[in-house]
């Protein structure tokens, strides 16, 4: 995740988001008995400047075997190839 400094000063900032909210993120992304759709709406939503990618790359790396990393280059390139990939 090499994300911009100042979305990462907004993710580590007290005063936008606590440490237990952060942490109830990862939490949240790690449970794999709720649905992925539901795990990465809660997660980018709980946290201010946790973004879409952030939180696909996450769970990407908590589950290699089950999702790809993916972002916003590589659902592009999905893309090209004639994937129906939905941008967002």
């Amino acid at each position: 995740m090499s994300s911009y400094r100042i979305n990462l000063a907004k993710v580590i900032n007290p005063a936008n988001n606590s440490k237990r909210s952060v942490r109830q993120a990862i939490l949240t992304l790690a449970d794999q008995t709720v649905p992925i759709q539901r795990r990465l709406r809660d997660a980018s939503t709980s946290v201010l400047g946790l973004g879409k990618s952030a939180v696909q790359e996450l769970v990407a790396f908590n589950e290699p075997g089950k999702y790809p990393s993916r972002n916003r280059n590589s659902s592009a390139g999905l893309r090209f190839f004639g994937y129906r990939v939905r941008a967002y």
